[in-house]
C-alpha cells in the first residue's frame, strides 16, 4: 500500500515540474474558483423562495434557491410555470421576476410595464 501511494505521489510531482508558470498559475486560479463556487453553494443551502413562502426551516434547509450557474434547484419553483413567458424547471421564476417584464424609468422612478407579445 504504501508503494502505491509513493508511486503516486511520485507521479503527482512528475506532473507538476512538467508544466511550466504560467499553466500552474492558471491552474491555482481555476481550483481557487472552485473553492469559492463550493463555499458560496454552502452558504446558500436555503431556500428564499420557500423560507418567505411560510415553508418549515427543515424544508426551506434541505435546498438552495439555484446553484451556482443560476440553475433553479427548489422544487417547488422549478415545477412552476410563469403565465407570462411559460419558463420552467431550470429557468423557473415567478411573474415578479419575469424576463419579459420590462421596467422603464421615467424622471427619478421606475414603472414596470408589461409588454404585449
Amino acid at each position: 500500500m504504501f508503494r502505491l501511494f509513493s508511486r503516486m505521489q511520485s507521479l503527482q510531482h512528475e506532473a507538476l515540474r512538467s508544466i511550466s508558470a504560467e499553466q500552474l498559475a492558471l491552474l491555482l486560479r481555476y481550483v481557487a474558483t472552485l473553492r469559492r463556487q463550493r463555499k458560496a453553494q454552502q452558504r446558500n443551502l436555503e431556500c428564499a423562495f420557500c423560507k418567505n413562502n411560510g415553508e418549515s426551516p427543515p424544508w426551506y434547509s434541505s435546498h438552495g434557491l439555484k446553484d451556482w450557474r443560476g440553475r433553479v434547484l427548489c422544487p417547488v419553483l422549478r415545477a412552476f410555470h410563469c403565465p407570462r413567458c411559460g419558463a420552467t424547471g431550470d429557468r423557473a421564476h415567478t411573474i415578479k421576476y419575469c424576463p419579459e417584464m420590462k421596467i422603464v424609468t421615467v424622471g427619478s422612478s421606475a414603472f414596470d410595464i408589461r409588454h404585449l407579445k
